[in-house]
């Protein structure tokens, strides 16, 4: 799911003190629940997978005739003459996450940015990489913008007002799917879980014993190992890093990490980790997070987050931690392997390198 492995571990309680123990019963209750988690998350990524024909997303994209990785190549001017072509689609599905990736978009101010697509699809990292030339990157950049976004008044319809432009939302679609998977095991009685897909991972609860979570930071540069781990009894984590998905030409890596601004890889880090802390949700609460924006999108933020700062910049990103993360924070591994942190993470890591 989502080109990654997604693991789901929850600790399931019994229906009644007769029961509480029973080993069938919570195995069962537990299977139910992290059934339902897993279906949230198909659905999620049904609807936001640019690879995948019949998305949600793909239908708006090719709607808005969506071609910047073929026409360019052929038609340098292809992008300047792109005339007003507005696509306006009622996509219920997608909607609720398009308007979470807007927030997030003027958050950051623009470091996140959803309409990237054109951009993104040039790198070609979902099937053949390369390296675009200066004048084909010129004409998807004129496709980037998420100030041309428009949301229908109607609660479901999304419109791309330009010939050619497009959505990707792969920079906050896994966090989102966590965060519906939170909603799913909530509504089932689970009071205890961890939800990660590898760069992603939510928890809740924290553990029966009364003990919290364990989230490594994986080192960028030794896939497997650790740079510290993170003791979380509510919240969320993301790490977005130059390690994930990448390509090497000529001896440069190149990867998938994109400044909206410029088109190319960013590069002022490794890898970026964004934590959240939340408050527990009331006990007798078991409604789970709402299938909308809000306080309940934590690993969608954190996710965002992890992206949007490690295309700031680790000065930038310092900054926009220390002042808008009041109860978070940001792990920054440098291109000189330093590691740097920042924010208001009050002793939440243990084992931290200072140097990976």
């Amino acid at each position: 799911m989502f080109g990654t492995m997604v693991r789901i571990e929850v600790f399931a309680p019994a229906a009644s003190a007769t029961e509480r123990g029973n080993p069938s019963r919570d195995g069962n209750a537990a299977e139910a629940a992290i059934s339902k988690a897993f279906e949230a998350m198909a659905a999620v990524e049904r609807a936001t997978n640019n690879y995948s024909p019949t998305s949600e997303v793909s239908r708006l994209n090719a709607s808005a005739e969506t071609t910047a990785a073929d026409s360019a190549e052929t038609t340098a001017d292809s992008a300047r003459t792109a005339a007003a072509h507005p696509a306006a689609l009622r996509l219920p599905a997608l909607r609720p996450i398009v308007t979470l990736s807007l927030k997030m978009a003027r958050e950051t101010d623009g470091a996140f940015d959803p309409t990237i697509w054109p951009v993104t699809e040039i790198w070609g990292f979902g099937a053949k990489p390369r390296v675009p030339s200066q004048a084909v990157l010129r004409d998807a950049l004129r496709l980037v913008g998420y100030g041309r976004l428009r949301l229908g008044t109607d609660g479901a319809t999304i419109v791309l007002p330009v010939r050619g432009m497009g959505l990707d939302l792969g920079g906050i679609s896994k966090g989102y799917a966590v965060d519906r998977a939170v909603g799913a095991l909530r509504r089932s009685g689970i009071r205890h879980a961890l939800i990660t897909t590898g760069s992603t991972t939510a928890v809740f609860g924290g553990k029966p014993d009364g003990s919290k979570w364990k989230i490594g930071i994986e080192n960028p540069r030794a896939p497997g190992k650790m740079i510290g781990v993170i003791s979380l009894k509510d919240g969320a984590v993301s790490t977005s890093g130059d390690y994930q998905n990448y390509f090497v030409r000529e001896g440069i890596r190149y990867h998938h990490v994109l400044d909206p601004k410029t088109g190319m890889p960013a590069r002022g880090a490794m890898s970026v980790t964004a934590i959240l802390t939340a408050d527990p949700p009331p006990a007798d609460d078991t409604t789970g997070p709402p299938d909308t924006t809000g306080s309940s999108d934590i690993a969608a933020r954190s996710d965002a987050l992890s992206t949007a700062l490690f295309v700031m910049g680790s000065e930038s990103a310092s900054r926009y931690a220390t002042a808008e993360m009041p109860r978070g924070g940001i792990v920054v591994v440098m291109p000189d392997r330093s590691v740097r942190t920042a924010g208001n993470l009050r002793g939440g890591i243990s084992g931290l390198l200072k140097r990976i």
